[in-house]
């Protein structure tokens, strides 16, 4: 009879201890130290490569927000291993419905760590928890993650990607501004003939800065002055930077349309087959800003 109510006692015991650990609330220490061990993960994937040095980045006032969008880019790189190596089951998470917290991009990054794990079954991701950590030390951590990624993507990473995340973009925002009854004037785009990369990017960036101050003015939201990074020399600005700066801008349009009652409709598929150049992606994104400003107007 006290053997059983031991053994009762122990189940109860564990039990409460599995809740509390289920409830418990994670902060910006926890997510710092799952991007620590992810970082850490990637570096052993990283063998004599010379990662680019790159500008300072701005991250006063970094919200979870922008981490998580950090965060998604990198995920998305992992998509482009994927389909190089001819791996199946990528697995992404479905965009937040609420304000996002350090919990959902705990998520983010352990999906990340599940998906570098299928690729590279060895690896092992070390968490050795840290205290006193702010979304800002997160987001710098999972930049230099980032970097690391580009190299060893480098040569897989063509315009083709970025292009296929603004064509999702230009979708999602012709839905909505049908929705609303806007009309959407058929504007045909030049095709400039010497486009670079470094060409597109500025576009990329005007597009963060776009939906970066309307959440601001609109929604009260504070963000960093530049919660991405540029090589040092602007030169070298290649495709990777360029989608990475996309990705992060596709977070902040879903972002934007939760907060007026929108979703994506089309979900972003990055296995297409098509010939495609910086010019295209240029164009592509004039016609994105263009029907940003349309919608937040």
């Amino acid at each position: 009879m006290i053997s059983h109510l031991f053994k009762l006692t122990i189940i109860l015991f564990f039990l409460f201890t599995q809740s509390i650990n289920a409830t418990q609330k994670l902060t910006s220490n926890h997510v710092y130290s799952e991007a620590l061990a992810l970082k850490k993960a990637i570096d052993k994937l990283n063998k004599n490569m010379n990662i680019g040095r790159i500008q300072p980045i701005e991250l006063s006032n970094t919200q979870p927000l922008h981490v998580y969008a950090i965060t998604t880019a990198l995920n998305e790189k992992v998509a482009i291993l994927f389909i190089k190596s001819g791996v199946t089951h990528f697995q992404r998470t479905d965009f937040p419905n609420e304000e996002i917290q350090p919990k959902h991009v705990y998520q983010l990054i352990k999906t990340v760590q599940k998906n570098i794990k299928t690729l590279f079954p060895n690896i092992k991701f070390e968490n050795k928890g840290n205290k006193e950590k702010h979304p800002a030390d997160v987001l710098r951590m999972l930049v230099a993650s980032n970097l690391i990624l580009d190299e060893l993507i480098t040569q897989k990473l063509t315009p083709k990607y970025p292009f296929l995340v603004v064509q999702n973009l230009k979708d999602n925002l012709r839905i909505a501004l049908k929705k609303e009854k806007k009309e959407i004037p058929i504007i045909h785009y030049e095709a400039y003939a010497h486009v670079e990369p470094r060409d597109v990017f500025i576009n990329a960036q005007n597009l963060f800065a776009t939906l970066a101050n309307t959440a601001h003015l609109k929604f009260g939201i504070e963000y960093p002055k530049r919660p991405y990074y540029i090589p040092l020399n602007e030169d070298d600005i290649k495709p990777s930077h360029v989608f990475t700066v996309t990705i992060i801008n596709q977070i902040l349009l879903k972002d934007l349309f939760r907060r007026n009652g929108f979703s994506f409709v089309h979900p972003l598929a990055l296995s297409a087959k098509m010939p495609i150049t910086p010019a295209h992606v240029y164009a592509a994104y004039e016609e994105a800003l263009l029907l940003t400003l349309f919608f937040i107007m």
